[in-house]
């Protein structure tokens, strides 16, 4: 027989957001312009980041770890991945599961061949994992591209997708589409040219993947033909095959592009653009379009919408849509909410989290809160300084902005801050990385951790009096409920004890 004790404590909803590492964030590389970057959770609330400067001859890429307290785990300066290159880009994170990273991008001319796709294991140490260089995944010495995106296997090794696009002066040449598997330790389980995801197109542009959470990934690329653009989906699985269609499947009408895949317990909610309007479309593990033929409508097209529009899991709420638009001459950042049936559940046009400020348009990072909730930052233009900084907001899964009518400054200093990344702090917040320019001269990266002013994660509060609980029965042998009733609207926290230590907490609402 069990004697139970219940106690109930609250936490604030209204808080508003805060900083929680140095004004100005902390420094991750300070020596010269840096050039693009991406950002993975540590899974222990820090973050991993890659990304390339002009340190040595042209671009090197670099990659550091920040722990939790915003201090850089790694050599002072960064992990050198890779020298001597050009146009290094197209940068993905992408954690090993054992607290180092895999990082992935695209560069040329720094051997062996003109143009490649590059892949780079760091350890928790900090020590490089695959040969002085990384390993090549793809490479060329035609006149061609590559567009590169990489995704976790779920084991320790990286999915990598990328796209072969002949230089135009290669006429009549098709278009492919690729992914290879690396393991740990960074050899290549699909041939030594991957599997083909796409082929015999005329164009295939904007490709983007997920993980499909069995090993696998969902692939979302749009072809374009001489009369019309289709977008089309496929899965490929943890052994390499193919499980669709074997050109895809069409999950939009023509003219649709796709822009972010977001994977939703086996499932993927894929969003697509056409001027000013948005879609999204449901597809399950077996490649079935979920919401009609058309999918659900996002956002109506009152304006001019730029860029990609990013998507985020709200759990049990459904999925977030994040877009920067134009409607009455500048850009502003709008979210809007699909339930798990596709159904907007607000405002047709969205919810305005903040404004860019500014008639040109700029890109937005969103992540999800951990709490039904979504986390968005963006550039925002200063008038008064003339200068671009980073602003953040946190939106509820009722449509409410949480961090102040038009969000909170996370790096307000009279520069120039490029679009950031977010990945999440596992507490509720996100860690933000952007660059800083000054004077037109960049000056590296940064990043800041944000949250709420009053968090879940700091101390509660006792639960104010007059509010009662009861558990029935007590002392129990097996089964027993308990009950409350509370004052003010608030997050309550129900915690179940027995003697000698505390069993679980049961509720959080």
């Amino acid at each position: 027989m069990l004697l139970i004790a219940v106690t109930l404590s609250a936490g604030s909803l209204s808080a508003q957001g805060r900083v929680f590492w140095q004004e100005g964030g902390v420094v991750i590389c300070d020596s010269t312009w840096s050039v693009g970057q991406a950002v993975a959770p540590d899974g222990t609330g820090g973050i991993l980041a890659v990304w390339a400067d002009t340190r040595g001859n042209h671009e090197s890429v670099w990659a550091q770890h920040v722990d939790r307290d915003g201090n850089r785990v790694w050599q002072e300066d960064g992990v050198f991945l890779r020298g001597n290159t050009w146009s290094p880009q197209q940068f993905s994170a992408v954690p090993d599961g054992v607290g180092g990273l895999i990082a992935v991008w695209k560069d040329a001319f720094a051997g062996p061949y003109v143009i490649q796709v590059t892949a780079q294991r760091v350890d928790s140490l900090g020590r490089v994992r695959w040969g002085a260089s990384g390993v090549v995944v793809a490479g060329s010495n035609q006149p061609q591209d590559y567009a590169v995106s990489a995704v976790s296997d779920g084991r320790g090794g990286v999915l990598v997708g990328w796209v072969v696009t002949p230089s135009e002066s290669v006429p009549n040449d098709l278009d492919t589409l690729r992914v290879q598997r690396l393991d740990s330790l960074g050899r290549s389980c699909w041939g030594s040219t991957g599997v083909l995801v796409a082929a015999d197109t005329l164009d295939v542009y904007q490709p983007t993947m997920c993980p499909d959470g069995s090993g696998g990934a969902c692939f979302a690329w749009v072809t374009r033909e001489p009369s019309q653009c289709r977008p089309f989906a496929q899965r490929v699985d943890s052994a390499g095959h193919v499980m669709w269609a074997e050109q895809g499947i069409q999950y939009l009408s023509s003219g649709y592009s796709p822009t972010d895949i977001v994977p939703v317990g086996g499932r993927f909610v894929i969003l697509g653009g056409m001027g000013g309007r948005i879609r999204a479309q449901l597809l399950n593990s077996g490649g079935d379009t979920m919401w009609g033929a058309d999918g659900r409508l996002v956002s109506a097209g009152a304006g001019f919408i730029w860029g990609w529009v990013r998507g985020c899991d709200a759990g049990a709420s459904g999925t977030y849509a994040v877009w920067c638009e134009r409607r009455a001459g500048v850009f502003d950042v709008y979210v809007q909410l699909l339930d798990t049936a596709g159904n907007r559940r607000w405002d047709s046009l969205g919810v305005v989290v903040g404004s860019v400020n500014s008639s040109q348009e700029q890109a937005v990072a969103a992540i999800g809160d951990g709490r039904t909730g979504v986390i968005v930052a963006w550039p925002m233009y200063s008038d008064s300084t003339a200068s671009w900084d980073v602003y953040a907001q946190r939106v509820d899964s009722a449509g409410q902005l949480l961090w102040g009518a038009s969000g909170f400054g996370v790096a307000v200093d009279s520069g120039r801050q490029s679009s950031p990344s977010v990945a999440t702090d596992a507490r509720g917040g996100a860690i933000v990385v952007w660059g800083r320019s000054y004077a037109g001269d960049s000056v590296g990266l940064s990043a800041q951790r944000i949250g709420d002013a009053v968090s879940v994660t700091e101390p509660w509060m006792e639960f104010p009096r007059h509010s009662s609980l009861s558990v029935n029965p007590n002392p129990t042998r097996r089964v027993f409920s308990v009950g409350y009733d509370v004052t003010r609207s608030d997050h309550v926290l129900v915690g179940i004890h027995y003697c000698p230590v505390i069993s679980r907490i049961v509720s959080v609402g």
